[in-house]
């Protein structure tokens, strides 16, 4: 189905990581799909037409099909592991750098029932 936009919602928060949406296999979906998971945030109109080009998605997610059904599919966020510390760096460097991992780890918005999905 290559060329036609994908668009589906989340249907159920299974755990931390995973989400059912409500996307199948008779809609091209196959494991190992990419979806990413958005809200549609501001309309966008063209300064010179005055025509509108779409709202931006607000990427909350990128998710990646790990099973599909008869009549939804199941995706997971990808396991997020800490940096690996270099053996050269002085404990300050490590320190910044986990702190810095943290820090981006709480941006990650919570994926919510009714949530948008589109295939990339």
């Amino acid at each position: 189905m290559m060329g036609a936009m994908l668009k589906g919602k989340i249907a159920m928060i299974l755990d931390e990581r995973r989400a059912a949406v409500n996307l199948a296999a008779d809609s091209g979906v196959a494991v190992g799909d990419v979806f990413i998971v958005y809200n549609e945030g501001a309309e966008v109109t063209d300064p010179d037409s005055g025509e509108s080009l779409g709202r931006i998605e607000v990427v909350k997610a990128q998710v990646t099909v790990s099973h599909v059904q008869e009549k939804l599919c199941i995706v997971e966020r990808p396991v997020e592991a800490e940096p690996e510390p270099d053996q050269s760096d002085v404990l300050s460097a490590r320190m910044a750098r986990v702190d810095q991992y943290k820090q981006a780890s709480k941006r990650t918005q919570p994926i919510k029932v009714g949530d948008l999905a589109r295939r990339l």
